[in-house]
């Protein structure tokens, strides 16, 4: 059973959830995960955790991400995204240096309010759920982290392309709707591409057609990264292979190297993965095993 990360090149019109359930079938896998949801109107980078690869999407997911995104002016939608109905125009059309102008307020930690049809949950129900039946929906506001926000071109008097770095929890849509009215206008994202997530860029995509391929020949496991691809910035461990039988079997082992007290590692005998464990006092007590 293979184990390990998948990175895809997302297709439009497909959500992610359902594209997890396509590789899960193709390949017979038994747990598939994703790390960072995208739109079904998106495209670009979306790290697919395949097996044992699903407990380390803790450590992928809250990774710093990068999009490519088009915003249309004149129009408000429903969704913010060109799947929605107009809710409002505008004639109002900004120049490039006012669009310049505005960007450096929406870099650093800045208040956010979420799109209405977007995951998160109200009173345990997804915020797209109620909207689609009819609900009011009103969602609080919180802070996200944007690293940089720049004008890649002017596109047409009614389109310009932004690129845009950020951290989890971001909405690219929030982005491009407070935007739109800081300039005293209308706008939606009329086309998103994710170009990173974290280590992995759109290099290190594949398609859906070759997971296919690889569906039918699943020799070309080259494909596939392994487990450890995500846990490059976490303190690795080597222990021997007694260590090692002891924490499969949910015992706390001793630790000659020091941590930060709770700190998470990573445990490897030879080159195998073994746990993530956490650090307190010279001992390391497991949190995750992995089955391989």
């Amino acid at each position: 059973m293979i184990s390990g990360w998948l990175i895809l090149d997302k297709p439009l019109d497909v959500t992610s959830t359902k594209l997890g359930n396509i590789i899960r079938r193709l390949l017979g896998a038994q747990k598939v995960g994703h790390a960072g949801t995208l739109d079904p109107l998106a495209t670009g980078v979306l790290p697919l955790a395949i097996g044992e690869a699903t407990k380390t999407i803790p450590y992928c997911v809250y990774r710093k991400k990068s999009y490519r995104f088009q915003i249309t002016w004149g129009e408000n939608r429903a969704t913010e995204d060109a799947e929605g109905e107009i809710t409002k125009v505008s004639s109002v059309r900004p120049e490039r240096q006012e669009i310049i102008a505005a960007l450096p307020q929406f870099i650093g930690e800045i208040s956010q309010v979420p799109p209405i049809y977007s995951a998160v949950k109200v009173d345990g129900q997804r915020s797209y759920a109620l909207a689609r039946s009819g609900q009011d929906v009103v969602l609080k506001s919180r802070l996200v982290t944007v690293y940089n926000l720049s004008l890649l071109s002017i596109d047409s008097i009614d389109q310009c392309t932004l690129e845009l770095e950020c951290g989890a929890g971001t909405y690219v849509r929030s982005i491009a709707r407070d935007l739109a009215v800081m300039l005293n206008t209308c706008g939606y994202v009329s086309s998103l591409r994710r170009t990173q997530t974290g280590k992995f860029t759109e290099k290190d995509t594949i398609s859906l057609e070759k997971v296919y391929d690889i569906a039918h020949n699943i020799e070309q496991a080259q494909s596939f990264l392994p487990i450890g691809a995500v846990l490059d910035d976490i303190p690795a461990v080597p222990v021997s292979e007694a260590d090692a039988v002891k924490l499969r079997q949910g015992m706390k082992i001793q630790s000659d190297l020091v941590f930060n007290i709770g700190e998470t590692v990573a445990v490897w005998q030879d080159k195998q993965l073994i746990a993530m464990a956490y650090y307190d006092e010279h001992w390391l007590y497991p949190k995750r095993i992995f089955n391989i």
